[in-house]
């Protein structure tokens, strides 16, 4: 082979080199595309949680405070009233706004001693890229839970 034909077949195996790496870049940013699709419904699902988080927190700690009147009238130990406690920390769980957060359901229960309540929330987050994947749940569900003492 001649001078100039080698020439010509390593220029040509270059152009070859440099069109298989340029089919490589969509590629490459279509993996950084759903790896930040992922990232994104993942930290609005975590700021959804730590949100339901406080607002369970808030509703177990004012149900707390809920008193039994009837038992403080006839001279008895202070106690949560059962109904009252349930009443509000279901509406102040049902009342709260969080785009993109759908409540569930909310459980409202009263320690033995009548001296605490706990409340536990289920919700679900929408994602927001993860619902055009296919064979991927258009939801996460995320709960929380928190105990309140009447002291």
């Amino acid at each position: 082979m001649s001078w100039g034909a080698e020439r010509r077949a390593a220029t040509a195996s270059r152009r070859n080199d440099r069109a298989s790496s340029l089919m490589l870049v969509p590629a490459g940013i279509l993996v950084i595309v759903l790896l930040g699709g992922i990232a994104i419904d993942l930290s609005a699902a975590h700021l959804a949680q730590r949100r339901l988080v406080q607002v369970t927190e808030r509703a177990a700690d004012d149900a707390a405070g809920m008193l039994d009147s009837d038992s403080l009238r006839s001279g008895g130990p202070a106690r949560v009233s059962p109904g009252a406690a349930q009443n509000l920390a279901r509406l102040q769980v049902s009342a709260f706004d969080v785009p993109a957060l759908q409540n569930t359901g909310t459980v409202v229960s009263i320690g033995r001693d009548g001296r605490s309540v706990t409340v536990s929330t289920t919700a679900t987050v929408r994602r927001l890229f993860g619902a055009a994947l296919p064979g991927v749940a258009p939801t996460y569900r995320v709960t929380a839970r928190a105990t309140a003492r009447l002291e």
